[in-house]
């Protein structure tokens, strides 16, 4: 999938003069992973961001199995786009399917026909808000061309993103994102907490804390609050045990 450098910057240039014409933030998104499939030669795309709660959730797909296919990480918080976000690194496979790092999301997709996934962050600012994902139905393997042209198209999404929170007209996703951004710090640092508690990578502490929000049903930010109020609280357990009705 070696990708051509002067179809890159032209293709890079007609996006950002499309956004600003048109400024329709989520059409925009969609012609970005539009022309995404097309130069990569992939067969689809799509973009995760965070929403309030600090989960992923896909708001724009190329196709029907593209948007599964995101669907099912932000179902079980497993795969390359839920641990690109919360690793802020480019993270990808071979094989998805068959990839033992995510054993859940492997038993979700399986039967969908995806091979290599590669998902890059997406920030505004500094602060990592989703993922850029393409993939292919067979088995590929990434070159670093391919994640240095991916990241290119990673940094016209940011930028679409960090004008539509400055714009005027605020669009519905600017707005999710605003509150994301907002529960982002507590979020990041709760996990810190229980990685350090439970010895473990950021994904499954993400997880840890968002199982145990679901089983109480409430928010992320809300349990996240909680453990870090515990560290002050030397007598009080990290997670409280036993699920908890929002009231």
């Amino acid at each position: 999938m070696p990708v051509n450098d002067s179809s890159l910057s032209e293709a890079l240039a007609t996006l950002r003069a499309e956004h600003l014409q048109h400024d329709e933030l989520e059409s925009s998104l969609r012609r970005v992973l539009e022309v995404t499939c097309a130069l990569f030669g992939v067969s689809g795309a799509g973009l995760m961001v965070v929403d309030d709660n600090a989960t992923l959730r896909y708001v724009a797909a190329t196709d029907g199995r593209s948007a599964a296919l995101e669907a099912a990480q932000a179902e079980t918080g497993e795969g390359p786009c839920v641990e690109s976000l919360l690793s802020d690194e480019v993270v990808h496979t071979d094989d998805v399917v068959h990839d033992a790092r995510w054993p859940t999301l492997s038993a979700n997709i399986d039967g969908l026909g995806v091979g290599a996934l590669l998902g890059v962050p997406i920030h505004v600012g500094k602060t990592s808000v989703g993922s850029l994902n393409v993939y292919t139905d067979a088995g590929s393997t990434w070159k670093d061309e391919d994640v240095e042209a991916l990241r290119a198209f990673g940094l016209v999404v940011e930028e679409m993103l960090a004008q539509a929170l400055t714009s005027r007209q605020r669009h519905v996703l600017a707005e999710q994102l605003d509150q994301a951004l907002s529960t982002r710090v507590v979020i990041d640092r709760a996990v810190g907490v229980v990685m350090a508690d439970h010895r473990t990578d950021p994904m499954t502490a993400f997880n840890i804390l968002r199982s145990q929000a679901r089983a109480q049903r409430r928010k992320v930010v809300d349990v996240a609050t909680e453990v870090l109020d515990a560290v002050q609280r030397p007598e009080s357990p990290i997670l409280e045990p036993g699920p908890r009705a929002m009231s």
